[in-house]
């Protein structure tokens, strides 16, 4: 099944009947390389419909080279239209990982009345600890331009991971990859009244 948005199509998933509730994952990650490391809520189809989807340029979803269109901001607009595709008159639960999670709040102060329950998993870095994520997302990028290797810092995990192992291959092609890495360095609002255009 797929979604189509402004500059590319979703992939998603959807599995039983109910209430919908909708899986984001994490930056450079996608529905499969999260069933892989065990971030798995399929279990929740046994009483709601489960849907995750993999966001633009990542997995099996299409994208552009374009930077801003992976601001949290616009990847908010990606999950709204999601949202409005599976549950049009219904708000749904929604779960999100690290990305996910920016992703999810952008949408909720978007259009507040959207969603029931916000589950936020493994939470990304934010105001002043954003700059140095930033700076690394930069740093990636670059790389890649220069020699065209998808690896990632060391040091990349969100804070919630630190000193863990916790190690994958990006499922974004290289070709995109820069323009994914440097679309969370646009500005993301800070308190709700910047969200609102």
């Amino acid at each position: 099944m797929s979604v189509h948005v402004d500059g590319a199509t979703l992939a998603l998933d959807s599995f039983g009947t109910g209430p919908a509730v909708i899986q984001l994952h994490g930056n450079t990650m996608s529905r499969r390389a999260e069933t892989a490391i065990g971030v798995d809520f399929r279990s929740l189809a046994e009483h709601h419909t489960f849907v995750r989807y993999d966001a633009r340029a990542h997995g099996e979803s299409t994208g552009t080279a374009v930077p801003e269109l992976y601001t949290w901001e616009n990847l908010a607009l990606d999950l709204l239209t999601v949202k409005s595709h599976v549950s049009p008159a219904d708000p749904v639960d929604v779960i999100g990982s690290s990305m996910g999670t920016g992703t999810i709040l952008h949408a909720a102060l978007r259009e507040p009345s959207a969603f029931r329950r916000l589950v936020l998993v493994i939470p990304p870095t934010a105001w002043e600890t954003r700059a140095a994520n930033s700076l690394r997302n930069e740093e990636a990028a670059a790389r890649i331009e220069r020699e065209e290797v998808a690896g990632q810092p060391d040091d990349f995990l969100p804070p919630a991971l630190a000193g863990t192992t916790w190690s994958f291959e990006p499922e974004v092609p290289l070709e995109l990859l820069p323009a994914v890495f440097r679309g969370p360095r646009r500005p993301t609002c800070r308190i709700p009244k910047d969200c609102a255009h």
